[in-house]
């Protein structure tokens, strides 16, 4: 009983770091993404339009 509740214990902490490194994959992906220049300097450019167009929509 107690050999099956440490069992059950040590999947779900392998379970845990599993999700972990994933999500540590995928924010690492997410970061040289965004610092390489042609999808860092995109997406900047999106958030720039949309700052410019609400500004000027706000001062109508």
């Amino acid at each position: 009983m107690i050999m099956q509740k440490i069992q059950q214990l040590r999947e779900k902490g392998q379970g845990m770091v599993e999700y972990a490194l994933i999500i540590a994959f995928v924010v690492g992906i997410a970061v040289y993404l965004t610092q390489s220049n042609s999808l860092g300097g995109a997406v900047s450019n999106v958030f720039e339009s949309a700052k410019t167009q609400i500004d000027s929509s706000s001062k109508n």
